[in-house]
């Protein structure tokens, strides 16, 4: 579980792991390189929200690294893939009732590392096949999608320039960190991919130290129609460049943590 929201192409660093979670996800990492679809065991990052409801709709992360330390402490990354919905109940349950097909290892090694999870039964949402039955049913909704997606470029080009060039803006790490974010993000998604673009514009403004707008990831993965994200990515947007414009009139510094 997740206390704040991931978004597929986000990364999730995880410090002082233990011995019995990093032998699990390091078996997990050996699944996926040997291309296990997502019927078999994976991983579901289950987001907390208020009261910790936690959100129907989850991320499927992969393992991007496991790593042991000099110190012998265990450090480790999740890379999130994609966007799934939670079919089953979710169980505090061991290995053996939650993943049966999973025949690898001693009985006593499984049960330590299941200790502790949730298994639920997932399955994947396409939001590009989402996008195009929603264009389907609502014909008349093409022109708004392209024209909330067609904004979202120049509002973009101006929350970057007022960062680069801002006075008051000050990164948690370093100046070189929205050059840094902006290339493990690559290029905004195709005016007519259009949750693709929103979710975008969620991975820039919300992750790690780039925080300079409202929480608004979990809102875009709670959101029932590509139209709904346009909106809810175009808000937050306009929200923090209003923001910024602000902080640099008054000359009040805005602390990115």
């Amino acid at each position: 579980m997740a206390p704040s929201c991931f978004l597929p192409g986000q990364k999730m660093q995880m410090h002082k792991v233990s011995a019995e979670f990093a032998a699990l996800l390091r078996r997990l990492q050996v699944t996926e390189r040997a291309g296990g679809p997502i019927e078999t065991y994976t991983i579901a990052i289950m987001v907390l929200v208020q009261n910790k409801r936690p959100l129907p709709l989850g991320i499927q992360a992969s393992v991007a690294s496991v790593e042991q330390l000099e110190n012998g402490t265990w450090e480790a990354a999740l890379l999130a893939k994609r966007i799934i919905r939670f079919i089953g109940a979710v169980d505090d349950t061991d290995y053996e009732r939650g993943d049966r097909a999973a025949q690898q290892g001693s009985e006593q090694d499984r049960n330590q590392q299941a200790q502790g999870w949730l298994i639920a039964r997932v399955t994947p949402v396409d939001v590009k096949a989402l996008d195009e039955q929603e264009l389907v049913l609502n014909g008349d909704t093409s022109r708004v999608l392209e024209f909330l997606s067609r904004e979202l470029d120049p509002l973009v080009e101006c929350w970057l320039d007022l960062v680069r060039t801002s006075d008051v803006v000050r990164l948690a790490k370093s100046g070189d960190e929205l050059e840094a974010l902006l290339e493990e993000l690559g290029s905004l998604p195709g005016v007519h991919d259009y949750s693709a673009r929103a979710l975008w514009v969620g991975r820039l403004l919300n992750p790690g130290p780039m925080r300079v707008a409202h929480e608004m990831r979990s809102q875009l993965l709670q959101a029932d129609s590509a139209l709904e994200r346009l909106y809810i990515a175009r808000g937050a947007l306009v929200d923090s460049v209003q923001r910024l414009k602000a902080s640099e009139e008054h000359g009040t510094p805005l602390f990115v943590d």
